[in-house]
């Protein structure tokens, strides 16, 4: 049993590698659950499926080292450039539909800066999930076995099931693009930066900012809130909704692309990126 298992792991060596991670990413969102009923800890899931990648850059005879996740000052100040980043993309988006609308900020007089930056440690720890799942070592691997474009469309779509995507058959293409349009700018963001810490900054500084940037009332937690709100009763308000909604993740998606190379002169760790991704920046 056990030679004709070494046997087929050798004949299919990228298959075993994408069976062994869905069995540890299962077994530890698994085990996150028993332990998430007696111990309150919103980071268990991802400490778990960070050791879970450990395991399987081990077994390669590599590290974290390979998506960026060793703890430095370089990594830890893209994690705060990605947040920053996150946020302005959020804030440029929301602005861009309040002018097509004629919607009106007003700063909330009533800020509770403590719920603010409580909000970030509560979010971080799903997009960081995600991000691990998303774009850590099996999207690596795809890449690796296939090509960057290929890689992109399967997590990009599997990005978006996750979210449980459905309702008009109409509007899905829509919602499945703007996916698409994330899922790059997180994956061109990892690429550019030789660690995930940036595109968990990114998505944290989105995902804050869909629940703390901006309310509709005074009362809301929101740093502002909006009045005169409109609705999208149209196509062509739809259409424009939609542009407006993904416009800071456009502009994020074209900058990383026009972008040549990584972000930083200093030497992309070794292994962290083979040839095929290379010659795709």
């Amino acid at each position: 049993m056990l030679n004709r298992l070494k046997r087929t792991i050798l004949q299919y060596p990228a298959v075993s590698r994408f069976v062994l991670a869905a069995v540890l990413f299962v077994a530890a969102l698994m085990l996150a659950d028993v332990v998430g009923k007696h111990v309150k800890f919103i980071y268990t899931g991802f400490f778990l499926l960070l050791i879970a990648t450990w395991i399987l850059y081990r077994t390669e005879n590599k590290s974290l080292k390979e998506i960026g996740l060793n703890l430095n000052l370089r990594n830890i100040s893209f994690l705060f450039f990605g947040l920053l980043l996150g946020i302005v993309a959020f804030a440029v988006s929301t602005y861009s539909r309040t002018v097509y609308t004629g919607e009106q900020w007003h700063i909330n007089p009533t800020i509770d800066w403590f719920i603010l930056a409580k909000g970030l440690y509560i979010v971080l720890p799903t997009v960081a999930t995600q991000q691990l799942i998303f774009r850590g070592y099996p999207f690596m691997k795809t890449v690796e076995v296939s090509n960057l474009f290929i890689a992109n469309i399967i997590w990009g779509l599997l990005f978006a099931l996750y979210h449980n995507i459905g309702g008009n058959p109409i509007i899905l293409p829509f919602t499945i693009l703007s996916f698409l349009i994330s899922h790059y700018v997180f994956s061109a963001s990892l690429l550019k930066s030789s660690t995930l810490c940036l595109p968990i900054g990114i998505h944290l500084g989105h995902n804050w900012s869909s629940q703390y940037f901006n309310g509709y009332s005074a009362t809301d937690k929101g740093i502002f809130y909006i009045t005169n709100q409109q609705n999208f009763n149209s196509w062509q308000a739809f259409l424009m909704f939609w542009f407006t909604y993904n416009l800071g993740f456009i502009i994020l998606g074209y900058l990383f692309w026009k972008r040549k190379g990584t972000l930083t002169v200093r030497r992309v760790p070794q292994g962290f990126m083979d040839s095929k991704i290379k010659q795709s920046l």
